[in-house]
């Protein structure tokens, strides 16, 4: 349900064509890759994520708070040690590339062909967690880098499965399941899929 997760704006065919000039301008800008890849997670972190929101949690927004508060001390600390110039120099540049990274991650995972789109009422949550996200097969030591976040869509069916038990859950899951699997060297691919054919039932590109 895209409701669900809104951090990868989707639109289908028929809303694009439906929409106004300066939404689908919007709709383009967000689906370009080096805006996504850049922008899109830098605002999330530094500015939405910091902002407490009415739909979540006391517990989430109670965290956020605390939060902000530990990266202000953070900020006003390390300006008085290494100087606001220097600061400058070296954290925006590694904030940024690690943004980049997660979210090159989570995107190539949601976003290909034959991903999976229901309308509510056929929703079906089994269904949408092994086939609405790719298990990606990453080299070991990618696997070990990233906290087996290649084995994301286990987390869909229980997000309680330490990162440790992924590996484990998804090989028994697999011998039950069709679990999408791609390699490393496809996900670049990902960011041509860029629109919902709802005819088709597929993703592709805007031309």
């Amino acid at each position: 349900m895209r409701q669900d997760n809104p951090n990868i704006w989707t639109m289908t065919i028929k809303e694009f064509e439906n929409t106004s000039n300066f939404m689908r301008f919007l709709y383009s800008l967000f689906r370009n890759p080096y805006f996504y890849l850049i922008a899109v997670p830098s605002s999330l972190v530094f500015i939405f994520f910091r902002i407490p929101d009415k739909n979540f949690l006391k517990r989430i927004n109670l965290n956020s708070l605390i939060l902000n508060l530990l990266l202000a001390t953070i900020f006003v600390l390390v300006t008085y040690t290494i100087g606001l110039k220097k600061f400058l120099i070296l954290n925006p540049p590694c904030y940024v590339g690690g943004f980049t990274i997660g979210a090159w991650l989570f995107y190539l995972q949601h976003q290909f062909e034959d991903s999976y789109f229901a309308h509510d009422q056929d929703f079906n949550f089994v269904k949408a967690s092994l086939t609405g996200s790719y298990f990606y097969k990453f080299p070991a030591l990618l696997n070990w880098m990233t906290g087996n976040v290649a084995y994301h869509h286990i987390h869909y069916l229980n997000s309680f499965i330490l990162m440790y038990d992924l590996v484990e859950a998804h090989n028994d899951l697999a011998i039950k399941f069709d679990i999408k699997c791609l390699k490393l060297n496809n996900a670049f691919k990902a960011f041509k899929f860029k629109i919902r054919d709802e005819e088709k039932q597929k993703n592709g590109s805007f031309f």
